[in-house]
């Protein structure tokens, strides 16, 4: 039995930021992560850079920070990334995956409080009345169980969620559920589209490339999202290469070695468009495929089209931990890409399941809608959420409060954002 004040579910964005901000607060902390390495998406499935996007965590900025003497090219500005850039000259920041897991692991040892355990998925749930009372894991090959007064579900899928009884969704919301403008009216088991990472590295000659027999030319030809860091090394992201409800309905395995498949592709026709892309080593896949959508929690708040939409100034909650202005963005089967005039915020009740009192789900699996989560799923936005979470968890635990009593005033007093001039409640913008 290991004992706590506050576990956390998944060692992703999120889960970094409400691990490292219970923590840095007084709290004792346990984080398991199912993997071998903490980072979540960002670092097993090469989602190396951070988009542009208002609002970008307090803690992200120190991770940046951290990181930045150890770069291999520290060209941009963590400020042009934010809302103070206008779009047409905002960047993204790539980092190198190793990189990233030091800088947070580097921050993790600061906190004495804190225990990371990796390797150690999430297995079962017991709940008593409106409390989570403990988890399962596994670990070393045995089960064990972890009691803690908080519990956060950063899992990004809500396992500890749904092992705990909450209510949850799958794919497209329909139009009469929240009136979204851009909602079906009979909505179909879809998902935001699957992509699987790929890397390339420039070698200045011409580098031969046979695709193997069982990959055909043609299965991926569109373009694609690439970063490159360091200079002369590119991740691509082709944006769309499988529908997403195959990683609820197909065997991981094969989906694996489809989704390579279509990145061997992928680069032949790259390689096929542009002479640059001749001169390229394939370098491989990453280990995971990257997931943009699964479950969504039933919350006290679901976060919609309309919150995106209205945006931040004119949004009528008194709870906002958050603030973002990416686009709506689903891909594959039922595309919708749709750019923002103005940055919409996120409502701390968005991170609190209907019906337990002591868990918060903070990462993608929070209260969003379909439409809404295909904005606000990026990196720096979830450990926004992620800090906003681990915060209200010491407030609970040192308090004693349920996850509905925390007050929000104190709350807001201790998130850091990084463009505060732009995330003042009041007044409005």
């Amino acid at each position: 039995m290991y004992d706590c004040d506050v576990c956390i579910v998944g060692a992703g964005s999120a889960g970094i930021g409400a691990a490292v901000r219970a923590a840095e607060s007084g709290a004792s902390v346990i984080l398991i992560e199912k993997n071998q390495r903490i980072g979540g998406t960002a670092v097993n499935a090469w989602i190396n850079g951070w988009e542009p996007s208002a609002g970008g965590s307090g803690l992200a900025k120190t991770i940046w920070q951290t990181m930045l003497p150890h770069h291999p090219n520290p060209l941009v500005p963590y400020e042009s990334t934010l809302r103070g850039a206008p779009p047409e000259v905002r960047w993204s920041l790539p980092f190198p995956v190793d990189l990233y897991v030091w800088a947070v692991e580097k921050l993790f040892g600061q906190h004495p409080n804190l225990r990371v355990l990796t390797d150690t998925p999430f297995v079962a749930a017991q709940v008593a009345g409106t409390r989570v009372r403990h988890i399962v894991v596994v670990r070393d090959g045995q089960q064990h169980r972890i009691a803690a007064r908080v519990f956060i579900d950063s899992s990004a899928d809500g396992n500890l969620c749904v092992a705990a009884g909450c209510q949850w969704r799958l794919g497209e919301d329909a139009q009469s559920d929240f009136n979204e403008p851009h909602a079906p009216q009979t909505p179909q088991r879809r998902l935001n589209a699957l992509d699987l990472i790929y890397a390339v590295q420039y070698t200045g000659e011409d580098v031969p490339f046979d695709l193997p027999d069982e990959v055909e030319p043609g299965l991926l030809d569109k373009d694609a999202h690439v970063l490159e860091c360091p200079p002369g090394y590119r991740t691509i992201n082709t944006c769309g290469s499988m529908a997403g409800i195959r990683w609820i309905d197909e065997d991981r395995g094969a989906l694996l070695a489809e989704a390579r498949r279509r990145s061997l592709s992928h680069f032949d026709y790259f390689r096929r468009r542009d002479p640059w892309y001749r001169r390229c080593r394939f370098m491989g896949t990453a280990p995971q495929i990257g997931v943009r959508e699964t479950r969504r929690i039933v919350c006290e708040y679901t976060l919609t089209e309309h919150d995106v939409m209205t945006g931040y100034d004119r949004q009528d909650h008194a709870d906002m931990v958050a603030i973002c202005d990416h686009p709506l963005d689903v891909h594959g089967q039922g595309h919708l890409h749709q750019w923002l005039d103005r940055p919409y915020g996120v409502p701390y009740r968005c991170l609190i399941p209907k019906g337990l009192e002591n868990l918060l789900a903070a990462g993608r699996c929070a209260g969003f809608s379909h439409i809404a989560g295909s904005t606000c799923r990026l990196s720096r936005t979830m450990m926004a959420l992620g800090e906003a979470a681990g915060l209200a968890a010491n407030l609970m635990v040192s308090r004693n409060l349920g996850a509905l009593e925390v007050p929000f005033s104190e709350l807001l007093a201790k998130l850091i954002i990084d463009d505060r001039p732009d995330f003042v409640p009041l007044p409005r913008l």
